[in-house]
């Protein structure tokens, strides 16, 4: 690059702290994994009948944390696109001020972009792995 202040390396260690965040915040998320065999013997009146108590409460719970889930890689992917924005405006700037050409300014925005796009998948991965253990019952 022929400036060092716009760095894809640093962007990228940027964008690897969302995902980081993701999954320490994915990990606290827990299924309880407890069998729900467990429950099978209590019973509850619910909806004026009596039922295990697993299927009045399990099901409702994990997707309770699914949602939840959602909201963690949502902000995660926010996290990202803001790095994307922060490099983005950086090398917008230096080619304003003619120390990069424009033609590293559209190669170094598409490396930012392919960046972006390579986390973001990182992202839906990681939450559909995680989607895919909360509803395993």
């Amino acid at each position: 690059m022929p400036n060092p202040t716009h760095d894809i390396n640093e962007l990228k260690r940027r964008m690897q702290g969302a995902i980081q965040l993701l999954k320490q915040e994915l990990g606290g998320l827990r299924t309880g994994r407890a069998s729900a065999g467990l429950l099978e013997p209590v019973q509850v009146e619910a909806y004026g009948t009596h039922m295990p108590l697993n299927q009045v409460a399990t099901v409702r719970r994990r997707r309770d944390l699914v949602k939840v889930a959602h909201k963690y890689a949502e902000a995660a992917r926010v996290a990202v696109r803001h790095v994307r924005r922060d490099g983005l405006d950086v090398l917008k700037k230096l080619e304003k001020d003619h120390k990069i050409s424009e033609d590293d300014g559209k190669r170094s925005s598409e490396q930012v972009q392919k960046a972006t796009d390579e986390m973001i998948s990182e992202v839906d991965k990681m939450l559909a792995t995680k989607e895919k253990e909360i509803l395993t019952v």
